[in-house]
């Protein structure tokens, strides 16, 4: 309050002053009373006339305590020498300032800003009868500077930490977010409004029902929450986060009011989680698919610690490790290999050995295992021995070993009885391999390594530049390509050998390695050799055989047509005769004579399809092409099956060998459509060129098997086959499209007929 008593000489020379601030006392008041500014009035003196209460709380004083007194009295002689400094500038040059003053406060770390604006109060004569000064409250300043840089710390370290607040009122359903909160969801904070509702749309599809009822829950019990959700952004990325909350206010009827809580964003740990999850499923499926576990044993307290594949391995339990002693191992180890595991177990424990050993378990069901186990010994972070490993199952490996081995051992005898030796050479490398069984086919003993270069020196002269090609990594090889070639042994033999080759290219489509085998085949060169010379001297005799039975056929033929030919003629002749003599006999001898001369003609036609059948005597007199076509007519009329041909008018002047021929196939062929094709027509066709005769014979039958020619009765076709064979040509035998049987031969015409025929 602003001080009354004054001196005499005061109140002469200040009275009208004094007493309009007097006079406006209560409106200073009215008007400041509620200001956070200070606003304060000085006397020429420094002595403070009037306050408001904002002064005193900078002071800490009550206002009576402040009123007459300087800032001597009141301050520490610092501020005050300032303060008082400033009030003497605007008294004496009667000009406003403002001053902004720092002052470290006591006991803490920061500083006390002052601003103050100063002016000077004049009486009605001009005269500088004091100061009035107003200035911010700087310890609210500070205060609320102190908040907004906490404020600002906390939400850096809720950005750092990821970690939002949160606060939602139940009676609005409105929801306060800290900032960290929009960025956890991938929000802006300017346009979204947080509710129940909105915020609810965000939970990922198959977590929101269990959201629900966890906050259900804490509400309907007054407990608190805690909970990991998904979330899915706007941009469509999901995010882990962990929801905590707890109901911090209550209603007057108990219900809950407000909730509060906390959400963490935890999708890097989870993630963290899931790939760590991950790689222990990765590793523990990596242990299983290779049959390999790890194991960790702790030997002071007996702790064993085992990977699910090392347990399935040694026949374990989890909970069957807790307390595991090394005899305890020591007791499932097959007693004929408990010497050895104690031994290497005792090195590593006692002299810190690794060790490496490979032994057989008995498993409970009473099977055994082969186990190869590695192991050593290592301190942990408390200076524990540890001692740690990895075990495998190799039974499975062992007994393939053991399997390779006999296989070898059997390939090795196989090669040696059939005297095959194998061969690998690695073209980018230059090394070779060769079976054993190469130096028993050479004759020498295996000092001396093989490899292509000391094998040339064995091959026959007149073969070396095939095999060398053979063998030449530059050569275009075929794969798989193969050589017949012959070899000189040691001790001089000539052996025939055939060698057998693949390529395995590289990725870069370049030859990386050549292998082969390389057999003795000179027993069966012998014998395809008298096979080949024995087939030869078949077909040689089957020709002869053929040449020998149409040369009978065509005499028996002959001799038939002569001989009873005549007769018939004869026969015929008599009955003629005697037909004149008994034209007057009665009708029964009539009767019976021309029955006489029936069978007798019917004879004579049976007489001609035998002669036909042995050698048809058209071939001799009209030739191949006029044959051709009456057989094809009397086929029609016999089977009744609608033949067509295509034929020369003239063959020329064919070989008798070639000319039979065409005609058993034509024969043997429309013979074989009656008996089984069922077809309704035929069609046969006889080209000649300058170089070759060829006969096409077609049905539209239900053509053949593919393993007609192959039949062990099939001799007709066969027996064709071996006919035109000898003369140089084809004979084929092939289903025709769209249906039916195709037979096709073809003959070369020789040189001495070319002639004749141009």
């Amino acid at each position: 309050m602003l001080d009354v008593s004054i001196s005499k000489t005061d109140e002469m020379l200040a009275a009208p002053v004094l007493k309009a601030l007097r006079d406006s006392y209560l409106f200073f008041v009215a008007l400041l009373q509620e200001r956070e500014s200070r606003v304060f009035v000085k006397d020429v003196e420094g002595r403070y006339r009037m306050i408001n209460p904002a002064v005193a709380r900078y002071f800490g004083r009550p206002e009576s305590d402040i009123i007459g007194k300087t800032d001597w009295e009141l301050l520490d002689p610092a501020r005050a020498r300032l303060f008082t400094t400033s009030d003497q500038w605007v008294i004496q040059t009667g000009e406003s300032t403002t001053a902004e003053v720092d002052f470290p406060i006591t006991g803490e770390p920061s500083i006390l800003s002052i601003h103050t604006s100063k002016a000077p109060v004049r009486d009605r004569t001009g005269q500088i009868v004091g100061i009035v000064g107003i200035g911010p409250d700087t310890a609210r300043k500070h205060a609320e500077e102190a908040l907004r840089a906490s404020e600002i710390r906390f939400a850096a370290a809720q950005a750092i930490a990821h970690l939002g607040n949160w606060e939602w009122n139940l009676k609005t359903n409105q929801v306060i977010w800290s900032e960290e909160c929009f960025r956890i969801f991938g929000l802006d904070h300017t346009v979204f409004q947080p509710t129940y509702d909105t915020i609810s749309c965000f939970f990922h599809p198959n977590d929101v029902d269990r959201a629900r009822q966890v906050l259900a829950g804490a509400l309907g019990h007054g407990t608190q929450f805690k909970d990991d959700f998904r979330i899915l952004r706007p941009n469509g990325e999901s995010r882990y986060l962990c929801l905590e909350g707890v109901v911090t206010q209550w209603a007057w009827d108990a219900s809950p009011l407000i909730m509060s809580g906390t959400m963490f964003d935890i999708t890097e740990r989870k993630r963290t989680e899931l790939a760590l999850r991950r790689s222990e499923s990765n590793f523990a499926h990596a242990q299983r698919v290779a049959q390999v576990g790890s194991w960790e044993w702790a030997p002071s307290t007996g702790q064993l610690i085992c990977s699910p594949e090392a347990l399935r391995i040694i026949g374990l339990s989890a909970t069957s490790t807790n307390a595991w002693l090394r005899d305890d191992f020591i007791a499932i180890i097959h007693p004929k290999d408990r010497d050895a595991v104690s031994a290497a177990i005792d090195a590593t424990l006692q002299l810190g050995l690794s060790y490496d050993i490979i032994f057989r378990i008995t498993l409970p069901n009473q099977s055994e295992r082969i186990i190869h186990s590695l192991g050593e010994m290592h301190h942990d972070s408390e200076n524990t021995p540890i001692m740690t490993g990895v075990c495998r199952d190799i039974t499975e490996q062992r007994y393939l070993h053991e399997q390779l081995r006999s296989s070898e051992a059997n390939l090795a005898q196989a090669q040696l009885i059939a005297r095959i030796a194998s061969w690998r050479w690695n073209l980018h490398t230059g090394k070779e391999f060769w079976s054993a069984v190469i130096y028993e086919i050479l004759g020498v003993d295996a000092k001396r390594a093989m490899d292509h270069q000391y094998f040339m020196d064995f091959v026959h002269p007149d073969d070396r530049v095939r095999v060398s090609l053979f063998f030449s990594p530059t050569g275009a090889w075929i794969s798989p390509s193969s050589l017949d070639f012959k070899i000189v042994t040691r001790d001089g033999h000539e052996l025939s050998i055939h060698c057998q080759g693949q390529v395995i290219p590289a990725a870069e489509d370049g030859v990386i390695e050549i292998i082969g085998v390389l057999q003795d085949i000179t027993e069966r060169k012998r014998i395809e050799q008298e096979l080949a010379a024995s087939r030869d001297e078949q077909r040689d005799l089957m020709h002869h055989l053929q040449h020998l039975q149409e040369d009978e056929r065509r005499h028996i033929a002959r001799e038939i047509h002569d001989e009873f030919g005549a007769v018939f003629t004869a026969a015929n002749l008599s009955l003629y005769r005697l037909a004149n003599q008994l034209q007057s006999a009665s009708p029964a001898i009539r009767e019976l004579l021309a029955n006489t001369k029936e069978m007798i003609a019917k004879a004579g036609d049976s007489l001609d399809d035998i002669v036909n059948g042995l050698h048809p005597q058209m071939l001799n007199h009209l030739g191949l092409a006029a044959t051709l076509e009456w057989y094809v007519g009397e086929f029609q009329k016999r089977t009744g099956i609608k033949c067509a041909s295509t034929l020369p008018q003239s063959c020329g002047p064919l070989d008798a060998q070639q000319s039979i021929t065409l005609f058993r196939c034509l024969q043997e062929s429309l013979t074989n459509v009656a008996k089984h094709a069922a077809a309704s027509q035929i069609f046969v066709q006889l080209s000649v060129d300058t170089e070759t005769l060829t006969l096409n014979i077609i049905d539209d039958g239900k053509g053949l098997v593919a393993e007609a020619m192959t039949r062990t009765d099939a001799f007709g076709l066969r027996g064709l086959s071996a006919r035109v064979t000898p003369l140089g040509g084809t004979f084929k035998v092939q289903n025709h499209s769209p249906g039916g049987t195709r037979v096709l031969v073809t003959l070369p015409i020789k040189p001495s007929l070319k002639e004749k025929i141009e």
